[in-house]
């Protein structure tokens, strides 16, 4: 009797759990939906582009950073979606792992480049790469108005003296 109850409280509490889990996610992406269409009409674009995933990251680059950049990022986060099993060996999955690395510096410059075209700096691009929901929220209802694109379009990083392409 003792087993059985407490086997029942084990599933009661992992199917409370799970849909507390899920309430906050939907919550959450919600919130951050709601930034992103904000921040979309700030930028002058139709809002639902903001909802549609690798095209608003597409749009994002156009108008904040570098298309050439969003190419990089996409084969960068690719490739070892792609190729990377639990076959490859152990030399590959470090290279798997570096190029997954690339990927995630260029959208740290691309929420970078998305606070400057706001008229923001550093500090909103750091609460941006740890709390994406928090950066659309304040970009899309805040006081800021999109000033443009105003990273370097001549060089790969969006940053003067730095590597061109």
């Amino acid at each position: 009797m003792l087993i059985a109850g407490l086997f029942l409280t084990v599933i009661v509490v992992g199917i409370l759990g799970t849909l507390v889990t899920t309430i906050v996610t939907v919550a959450f992406y919600a919130v951050y939906a709601v930034g992103l269409i904000m921040v979309f009409k700030k930028m002058g674009e139709v809002p639902w582009k903001g909802l549609v995933p690798i095209y608003n990251k597409y749009i994002s680059y156009r108008n904040t950073y570098n298309i050439k950049a969003f190419a990089i990022m996409a084969i960068c986060t690719l490739v070892p979606m792609i190729f990377e099993n639990e076959d490859t060996g152990t030399l590959l999955k470090i290279i798997f792992e570096f190029i997954a690395a690339i990927a995630m510096v260029f959208e740290a410059l691309s929420v970078y480049h998305m606070c400057r075209s706001f008229g923001y700096g550093i500090k909103m691009a750091v609460l941006g790469v740890f709390c994406p929901a928090a950066m659309t929220l304040v970009l899309g209802f805040g006081p800021c108005r999109y000033i443009g694109n105003i990273s370097n379009q001549n060089t790969l990083l969006g940053l003067d003296g730095t590597i061109g392409i």
